[in-house]
């Protein structure tokens, strides 16, 4: 009886001891340049109806502090088919 608990006991034991750990996410590998790009480009706005990106670049911004009035210029652009 002495045998099979020890026997039980240090295969308790050992197959502890040779478990993988819990990774930690904080030491987690920083991500490529390449990559880090790609996954700004898919970060585009979408039409949910639609499907089409909402793509828009800003130009200009005007505003003027005597009257109050703030405009901005930007060029968008339709990805989808005109009907």
């Amino acid at each position: 009886m002495r045998k099979l608990l020890f026997l039980v006991s240090y295969l308790t034991l050992s197959v502890a001891g040779y478990s993988q750990s819990v990774p930690n996410s904080f030491n987690a590998a920083q991500a490529s340049p390449a990559s880090e790009k790609a996954s700004q480009l898919s970060s585009n706005p979408v039409n949910i109806f639609t499907g089409t990106p909402q793509v828009s670049v800003p130009l200009y911004s005007y505003s003027n502090q005597g009257t109050g009035l703030s405009t901005d210029i930007s060029l968008e652009y339709y990805a989808g088919v005109s009907e």
